[in-house]
């Protein structure tokens, strides 16, 4: 898959993440996972080591927001 259509897709799943969120709906944490893992495969694409680290600190922050929902 061409890395373009990867920062699209990623693209819309940050849209849809806050869109999720906003409506305080856990989806948009899945979808931000999966906008920041395109991100990741961007960044290790293109050897843009800052890109890849911060998606995989996103995804982690994701997996944490959808835990402490969880908890409530």
């Amino acid at each position: 898959m061409d890395i373009n259509t990867i920062g699209w897709i990623g693209n819309f799943f940050f849209i849809s993440g806050a869109i999720y969120i906003a409506h305080k709906n856990r989806l948009g944490f899945w979808a931000n996972a999966v906008a920041n893992a395109c991100y990741a495969i961007i960044g290790h694409s293109k050897d843009i080591i800052s890109l890849t680290v911060i998606s995989l600190i996103f995804i982690g922050l994701d997996f944490y927001g959808l835990w402490k929902w969880r908890i409530k």
